[in-house]
């Protein structure tokens, strides 16, 4: 956990984790990722059958539909993070839950934010919570199944998660 870079997204209320390998931290890569249609076709085209689950949609589609997500989600993310710096402003905590929907504490360590709150959201951005305004982005992906562990790349998600919560732990953050 040596080689773990956080860089400042906005002053006290957002971070991002660099993982070991990564040339930038992982929200950058996240964005980059699911706003490039180079990455997002093949990835759709992969997951077809796990598309039907979402009113027969086709890649076009997903695609399209992930792009504005993420767009959004952005855009909403940094309005909120500032607007919480603020007395009485919305916080991070208004749009992060916790990882586990069965949880329903607001204690929460390990969370996510949804994409397009109307319409089945698929993108995630996966975070460690240490205050209410103050997030610390592990990164994210697209959820086309029932749980993380059914998918490789959200299996790395949530070890991700882990490993970011034992660092914050083992430096007196959480």
């Amino acid at each position: 956990m040596d080689n773990l870079k956080i860089y400042t997204i906005i002053d006290d209320a957002l971070y991002a984790f660099q993982w070991e390998g990564e040339d930038t931290h992982c929200l950058d890569i996240l964005t980059r990722e699911l706003t490039n249609i180079d990455f997002l076709r093949p990835f759709f085209l992969k997951r077809k059958e796990q598309l039907s689950f979402f009113a027969n949609r086709q890649p076009i589609d997903a695609a399209v539909k992930t792009l504005k997500e993420v767009r959004w989600m952005e855009a909403d993310l940094l309005e909120i993070a500032k607007e919480g710096m603020k007395k009485g402003g919305a916080n991070l905590s208004s749009l992060f839950s916790p990882l586990d929907d069965r949880v329903k504490s607001r204690n929460f360590i390990q969370a996510k934010a949804k994409g397009d709150r109307t319409d089945a959201p698929w993108v995630r951005i996966y975070a460690i919570k240490v205050d209410e305004n103050e997030f610390y982005i592990t990164g994210g992906g697209i959820k086309l199944t029932k749980t993380m562990e059914e998918d490789e790349y959200l299996k790395l998600q949530l070890e991700r998660l882990k490993q970011a919560e034992a660092y914050l732990t083992e430096i007196g953050f959480i």
